[in-house]
């Protein structure tokens, strides 16, 4: 399993559009570049739970608050419910960061990557 693929905000890393375009779909990346307004090299991201310096948002406010309090996702932290940050990403993303936090922390890491990345998987295979 990737634990790297777990995103700090409950998010899963590999239904991410930047972070499949800088795994080996040029034609993804090349897209995603036009729509930032970057350079196709610049479409990298190792997932969120990579060293800091390889992941796309380095700035995200959300994993630079988990790193102030040594947290490696929002399903960790007992003011989640409260937080503004993670309400926005939340809201942002159609609720998916909830419920997948919400199945993490009933899950663990393990199931819950497993069972994402089969999702995933299951996907990107009808799509073809």
């Amino acid at each position: 399993m990737d634990r790297k693929l777990i995103g700090r905000c409950g998010k899963y890393c590999g239904e991410c559009r930047i972070y499949s375009a800088s795994h080996g779909d040029e034609e993804l990346r090349r897209e995603v570049a036009a729509e930032l307004g970057i350079a196709a090299a610049a479409v990298t991201c190792e997932g969120c739970q990579g060293p800091p310096g390889s992941r796309f948002a380095r700035e995200c406010k959300i994993a630079l608050c988990l790193d102030d309090q040594g947290l490696s996702y929002c399903a960790q932290c007992a003011g989640i419910n409260d937080c503004t940050k993670y309400a926005r990403v939340n809201t942002d993303a159609g609720g998916k960061p909830k419920l997948y936090s919400t199945q993490l922390k009933q899950w663990g890491e393990e199931r819950w990557l497993s069972y994402h990345q089969e999702e995933t998987a299951g996907e990107n295979e009808t799509k073809k």
